[in-house]
């Protein structure tokens, strides 16, 4: 091999690893734009990705995580006296049946569905105005809260956290459910 073939390849080789650095940083920075992007391509390629991906303390956008890092994230955010807004996005019926604790139920396919949410946050703001508003949505397996969180996205809500599996992921890594009785009905 020539002299200048070895450093034609060396040169391509400088520009492939300054190309894949860019692409790194790249990646980095923009992790919650590429996290949106994979999961349309699927939840078990975002998996593997974000094994890689640095993750902040705090809720800063959006993130898809599974049950224990939710629950984890939810109770850091209570601590942090961040105003936080558990929801819930099953139908009533579901909800009555079991739901994480410290739970509002809106129906993603109520028409009012974005107002209402936005009503709740107001009044979370009007409480402590100086503390951020962090929403931790769910569903039962998934499909529910990625409408819900998309919808909230458009109408400008950011900072979100979504359970990935919904409450059958939840529940099937032994956290809590609380249900809702039946009332007896009066004279019986």
């Amino acid at each position: 091999m020539s002299k200048k073939s070895k450093l034609l390849r060396g040169v391509a080789l400088v520009v492939v690893l300054c190309i894949l650095g860019v692409l790194g940083w790249y990646a980095y920075t923009n992790r919650h734009v590429i996290a949106s992007a994979v999961r349309l391509i699927g939840r078990s390629a975002q998996a593997q990705i974000e094994k890689y991906l640095p993750r902040k303390k705090v809720v800063d956008g959006y993130a898809l995580v599974p049950p224990h890092e939710f629950d984890q994230r939810l109770q850091e955010a209570q601590k942090l006296k961040n105003n936080v807004l558990l929801l819930d996005v099953r139908t009533p019926e579901e909800f009555k049946q079991g739901h994480i604790p410290g739970a509002i139920n809106i129906n993603v396919f109520d028409a009012e569905f974005v107002k209402k949410v936005q009503e709740y946050i107001d009044q979370l703001k009007a409480q402590d105005p100086k503390a951020p508003v962090v929403l931790f949505v769910y569903c039962k397996g998934g499909a529910r809260s990625k409408k819900a969180t998309t919808m909230l996205y458009k109408a400008g809500i950011r900072d979100m956290v979504e359970l990935d599996g919904g409450i059958m992921a939840w529940q099937k890594a032994g956290l809590p459910v609380v249900k809702i009785e039946p009332q007896p009905e009066c004279g019986k």
